[in-house]
């Protein structure tokens, strides 16, 4: 593994016992009821990792593990702007997803909700337009997209559009280093 993708590791862990006021500028609470990181945010090129397509623009974000229909909670409060299926692409693939402004206007993504089955309905609580709070339930942790297992992706932008969470995008920003 890079440098960077340990640290952004360490930084994650560290938090676990941590409390986190999630509404303060610069705290994100935790989006699971697990507290592990299977991948974390990449924005590096790192061809000795895997040869699939993202590896070449690196990991737009981090993945929590969990089980299927595991509850997936907002990391602070703020609007839901959109809700979708992202189709499986080299770039993104997110499945059923879910984009939140933030009180801090940043961009939250939460994607792979539910599953490809019953789409929606297996993914969301909460529908576009609906305001949240920090820690309450918007969806369930599922396999939707491009994913090996179940898992949340959550990813952060300065940017609005789907495309600015894809691997290609320069407007990502890493979720355990705010």
């Amino acid at each position: 593994p890079l440098a960077g993708d340990i640290f952004t590791t360490i930084n994650c862990q560290a938090a676990v016992n941590t409390p986190i006021n999630a509404g303060a500028q610069g705290q994100i609470g935790w989006p699971t009821t697990g507290r592990s990181v299977s991948q974390s945010y990449n924005p590096y090129i790192d061809p000795s990792t895997d040869a699939r397509d993202y590896a070449k623009n690196g990991h737009k974000g981090d993945d929590f593990p969990g089980q299927m229909k595991d509850p997936v909670f907002a990391t602070t409060g703020g609007k839901i702007v959109e809700t979708g299926y992202d189709k499986p692409t080299s770039l993104g693939g997110f499945g059923n997803y879910m984009i939140i402004k933030g009180i801090d206007g940043k961009y939250y993504l939460y994607g792979h909700l539910g599953d490809n089955v019953g789409k929606e309905q297996t993914a969301y609580t909460k529908k576009a337009g609906d305001t949240v709070l920090p820690g309450e339930q918007i969806g369930y942790l599922g396999n939707s997209g491009t994913a090996t297992g179940p898992h949340l992706h959550l990813g952060i932008s300065t940017g609005s559009r789907l495309s600015d969470f894809y691997n290609n995008s320069t407007t990502t920003i890493n979720p355990c280093l705010l």
